[in-house]
């Protein structure tokens, strides 16, 4: 789901991206201290106003959607607002003056309403009541994880201490300011007051729905079959219905994606389960096999009883507008060459219109 867009560790001094996205970062204000969090990992002291590393805007910020920060830091002191990672008027990971542990990001807080910044905090979204303090003169690992869909979670050493599972939007571009490690965007504020040793962060993998739909092991048929396949879509319904109908089934994903996380930690470990038993499947080319439409049966009894019937049959109607409102369902079904070529494939929607009982077919 992730894909690394920076990772550095400051091991010379320096802010040299090690992701390979050329997200390289100018130090101002800094020390260099030779030991961090190991013996000879290298950290940057925060102690002057103007301390920071500062990485341009460039244009992988402007496609965030999903947004994973994992820091390695050595807090000295608190007493005001201490800046981890903030991107301009797009996310704020830092620690406040008490010392408890926030993330915020730039985005609709209800359906239809303004932009504002909201997100959660070790104080007040506690996922066991119990508020916790990032602990002072000792190396920890702080971690903020927006999903993109519902929820964002905070973690000091691996452990979740803040939870809000009631989003409904994703991380928006960065803007104009760049991202900032140790301080504030637009003036010498906030700034940390420690030693940072590793900065990793991650956003939405834009390449995973097509890397994992050609997971499988295609034959030399079967490759081109669906480049001509896809041409043909364009020729049969034009490149505006396609669109459609790809952006028509991409919201509804986003949508029960959104009703599933939602439900809390229990409900997304067991859907990444169940995910990951998918993509195994999928990956080993057993699309149209009994274990996949176990597989489905399966994942459609859960999937009912987390978010409700009612719930499921409003996507169902979703679903199936989407594909007639395209006339999809046909292509997929019927198109010959398909079934020629890829019969898995033809057999694997067959299977899942029986399952889902998609109305039309």
């Amino acid at each position: 789901m992730y894909q690394m867009i920076l990772h550095h560790n400051y091991r010379l001094g320096q802010a040299v991206d090690l992701s390979g996205a050329n997200q390289h970062g100018f130090v101002t204000g800094t020390d260099f201290e030779a030991d961090g969090f190991a013996v000879g990992s290298g950290a940057l002291v925060f102690k002057q106003a103007s301390a920071r590393v500062r990485i341009p805007k460039r244009g992988i910020w402007d496609s965030l959607f999903a947004l994973k920060i994992e820091v390695w830091v050595r807090v000295d002191a608190l007493g005001a607002r201490r800046n981890l990672v903030e991107g301009d008027n797009s996310f704020a990971f830092a620690i406040d003056n008490q010392g408890f542990l926030w993330g915020t990001f730039h985005a609709p807080e209800v359906s239809g309403g303004p932009l504002v910044w909201h997100g959660a905090s070790s104080q007040n979204n506690s996922p066991d009541g119990l508020s916790q303090k990032v602990p002072l003169n000792t190396w920890v690992k702080l971690s903020f994880i927006h999903d993109g869909y519902a929820s964002l979670r905070l973690y000091i050493d691996d452990k979740l201490v803040a939870a809000n599972y009631n989003l409904i939007a994703g991380v928006p571009p960065v803007g104009s300011a760049g991202v900032h490690i140790g301080n504030w965007t637009l003036s010498d504020q906030y700034t940390f007051d420690g030693q940072i040793d590793e900065v990793k962060i991650y956003r939405y993998d834009p390449d995973e729905a097509y890397m994992q739909f050609f997971c499988r092991n295609l034959d030399k048929q079967s490759a081109p079959c669906w480049q001509h396949l896809f041409g043909a879509l364009e020729e049969l319904h034009g490149q505006q219905q396609l669109d459609a109908f790809i952006k028509c089934i991409a919201y509804l994903q986003v949508e029960i994606i959104r009703a599933v996380r939602s439900k809390g930690e229990m409900a997304i470990a067991e859907n990444e389960k169940l995910t990951a038993k998918y993509r195994e499947l999928w990956c080993e080319g057993n699309i149209d096999s009994a274990q996949m439409r176990a597989w489905q049966e399966e994942w459609l009894r859960w999937l009912k009883g987390v978010i409700g019937t009612d719930e499921w049959t409003r996507f169902e109607r979703r679903f199936e507008e989407c594909l007639m409102s395209t006339g999809m369902l046909d292509v997929f079904t019927k198109y010959v060459d398909v079934a020629k070529c890829d019969p898995s494939f033809v057999g694997y929607i067959k299977s899942f219109i029986d399952v889902y009982n998609v109305k039309g077919a």
